[in-house]
């Protein structure tokens, strides 16, 4: 299975805490090989593309397998759709999930033929909650292989997010890091003060603070260890970022 290498970036404003991971370099797939995304970066395998040979079609094909608690976009007819740079993910679209399958989708059915930055939409259950998100891929025929570039997902719940890597890669960007249960944060000189706020995985606030020029810092030894959504913002800045309390 390839590699995964992620960073996490800044966020737009209307959705403040959209979690992006940029894979650099980029994945190419190519026949028989798999890669798994684990979106939300808590130790599950969310999404798996795989490219394989079916006797079925005769030729090539790669399908969109995925874990239980995530589904895919799709058309009526149960295509994943190739959704474009600026579509909206959200409730409203057909969603399609298989538990007995456990698949979605095959991409060789002429929508994903020869494609440059489509995205697949992606809803994810976390604590009983919809997380929206996308994945961003080339695909091409001749030879067949897909290239994976990145995905982000809505750390909100139930809010929905755009499908557009210009939208998640915008604003100021703090300095944040934690060392034995204290988190250190320290704005930009163009920032003057902004509000500092941290959510677990199930996007539950568990602490809030204001921050100012320098640096802040803030006791977080109370909150149990693992992972947490920093979430910083301001005028000039609207940033989110993982941490792992230890």
């Amino acid at each position: 299975m390839a590699a995964l290498t992620a960073a996490l970036l800044a966020t737009k404003k209307d959705d403040a805490q959209v979690i992006y991971h940029d894979i650099n370099p980029d994945v190419t797939i190519l026949l028989n090989d798999t890669f798994g995304i684990d979106m939300n970066n808590d130790g599950i395998l969310d999404l798996r593309l795989a490219n394989i040979s079916s006797a079925v079609f005769g030729q090539s094909v790669m399908f969109y397998d995925r874990s239980s608690h995530v589904y895919n976009a799709v058309s009526q007819s149960g295509s994943l759709i190739p959704l474009n740079n600026g579509d909206d993910i959200n409730l409203n679209l057909h969603w399609d999930h298989s538990p007995l399958l456990d698949e979605v989708g095959f991409l060789n059915n002429g929508l994903w033929k020869n494609v440059t930055n489509k995205y697949a939409g992606i809803k994810m259950k976390v604590g009983g909650s919809n997380h929206y998100g996308w994945v961003r891929m080339d695909v091409t025929t001749n030879p067949l292989k897909i290239v994976v570039k990145d995905y982000a997902y809505n750390f909100t719940p139930e809010q929905h997010i755009i499908s557009s890597v210009e939208d998640v890669n915008s604003g100021l960007v703090p300095t944040i890091y934690s060392n034995e249960g204290i988190l250190y944060i320290q704005l930009p000189q163009e920032e003057v003060d902004a509000k500092a706020t941290i959510y677990n995985l199930l996007g539950e606030k568990v602490y809030e603070k204001k921050v100012s020029i320098g640096k802040n810092e803030m006791n977080l030894n109370l909150l149990p260890k693992g992972i947490y959504l920093v979430h910083v913002d301001g005028d000039k800045i609207n940033y989110s970022m993982k941490i792992q309390l230890n």
